[in-house]
């Protein structure tokens, strides 16, 4: 139980701050994935660092679509049977997302 208080107590004292930059990662995903005409994202009323995808369309389940992303680096979990959910965090910076929609647009286009 120490361990995991902490891991709390790291994220109340140092992290707090850092959820604006996350909020604002998640948001340039968040744009880049809905460039993608065959995903569909959702829009959430509020900041966060989660961006969540809908993959019926894609004729597959999250699971698959969350397996694919794996296989080239991108991980998402899957929440859902036709939903996925992907986070942003620190390890995740501004000029990463680029090449993260790159990878998503490559798996979509070759379903």
């Amino acid at each position: 139980s120490g361990v995991l208080a902490a891991a709390g107590i790291v994220a109340l004292e140092k992290m707090v701050d850092r959820l604006a930059e996350d909020h604002y990662t998640a948001k340039l995903l968040r744009l880049g994935l809905m460039e993608i005409p065959q995903l569909v994202v959702d829009t959430p009323p509020n900041p966060t660092n989660m961006v969540f995808v809908e993959t019926s369309d894609l004729g597959i389940s999250g699971a698959e679509f969350a397996a694919r992303l794996k296989e080239h680096g991108v991980l998402a979990a899957v929440y859902g049977k036709h939903r996925v959910r992907m986070v942003t965090h620190r390890h995740i910076e501004p000029g990463m997302i680029g090449g993260i929609v790159e990878t998503v647009r490559n798996v979509v286009n070759s379903l």
